[in-house]
């Protein structure tokens, strides 16, 4: 780990103004960030503690206006929110597959968003890795880490996607454009809540000296066709404030469904997210995501559509899942996501009826 230096922010404008110095890194729960400055991935030149900025873990809920979750909001706050529980089922339980309820105590709702990928060739610096190629010192914006190494030095300038030349059965089947290991990235987003979010039409908040600004959940994250190194829109002197949802529509249930190696404190191969709602049992509204396939969340928008009007069998839940996966480009060793995230979509569906 390097040496850094620590502040503690008061309030938001600190916050603010301590980021604008070079080297300056964002903290709040750490679950994160602190054991990638343990393995040399991540080297700020100072950390800023913003857990302790007035009014950032609150959540407010406005009949009116919908959900707002404060960015440091921790995550078992959020899932035993009784207005979560109520409203938006789909995001508690997300967050109750997430983790352990040791990480959820510490860890926040905004840095659940800003995780870095669990790609075994990104997280071990012996491997050349697209998105450690950025010089030592470079600031690559939205990412958690400033700056990020780039392995041991030796891959800067020839940087490739090490998971295309070995073992990608955990990588993504949407959205890394061309397959050249020196172009793209396969890895995939770890987070639970965020597919939830998605499927909630969420947006986040962002705070910056020049003002504030939304952005929805579906336009955050970077694709690696844009920018392999980018992983979401934040700008260098922006930070989270909160997270906002709109009002669910009448009747309307959400299920998430993970699947995964062991039952416990493990990422999810594929999940899905659904928030259906129906009339007179036809389907009014209909939005999902899907997780474990992509760079962030994934909304399969045709198969959203298929369930609308219709009503809703298991034969339609079927039809949208094999909808949602169409389009996807398996690796060499994750064809066998596909089947995965048809079950789970499907299950997703007709858990939200």
């Amino acid at each position: 780990m390097n040496r850094f230096n620590y502040a503690r922010a008061a309030t938001l404008e600190d916050a603010l103004e301590l980021l604008a110095a070079p080297g300056a890194q964002l903290i709040a729960g750490g679950a994160d960030l602190v054991p990638l400055m343990a393995d040399d991935l991540a080297a700020p030149a100072i950390l800023v503690d913003i857990s302790r900025v007035p009014g950032l873990d609150r959540i407010i809920y406005d009949p009116a206006d919908g959900l707002w979750l404060g960015a440091l909001a921790r995550l078992n706050a959020v899932m035993h929110h009784p207005t979560v529980q109520a409203h938006y089922g789909v995001l508690a339980q997300a967050i109750s597959e997430s983790a352990s309820p040791q990480v959820r105590n510490l860890a926040t709702i905004g840095g659940n968003l800003l995780q870095q990928p669990r790609c075994p060739y990104y997280r071990d610096s012996a491997f050349a890795c697209l998105k450690r190629a950025s010089p030592l010192g470079a600031q690559p914006s939205g990412s958690e880490q400033k700056p990020l190494r780039a392995g041991n030095g030796q891959h800067d300038e020839a940087a490739v996607c090490s998971a295309l030349l070995g073992n990608t059965s955990r990588h993504a089947l949407f959205g890394y454009g061309t397959a050249e290991p020196h172009a793209t990235c396969v890895a995939v987003h770890p987070s639970d809540a965020v597919n939830a979010l998605a499927a909630m039409e969420a947006s986040v908040v962002l705070r910056s000296p020049a003002g504030e600004r939304r952005v929805p959940i579906a336009d955050f994250f970077v694709a690696p066709a844009d920018d392999p190194r980018r992983n979401t829109v934040i700008a260098p002197d922006e930070i989270i404030t909160g997270i906002v949802a709109p009002l669910p529509p009448d009747k309307a249930r959400g299920t998430y469904i993970k699947l995964r190696d062991r039952a416990a404190y493990e990422f999810a191969i594929v999940s899905a997210a659904a928030v259906i709602a129906q009339n007179d049992g036809v389907v009014t509204h209909a939005r999902l995501a899907l997780g474990g396939v992509a760079w962030g969340p994934y909304r399969p928008v045709a198969a959203e559509a298929a369930l609308l009007g219709q009503p809703l069998t298991a034969d339609l839940a079927g039809r949208a899942a094999q909808l949602a996966l169409e389009g996807a480009q398996p690796l060499p060793d994750n064809a066998y996501k596909i089947p995965m995230a048809q079950a789970a979509v499907r299950r997703a569906i007709l858990g939200s009826v």
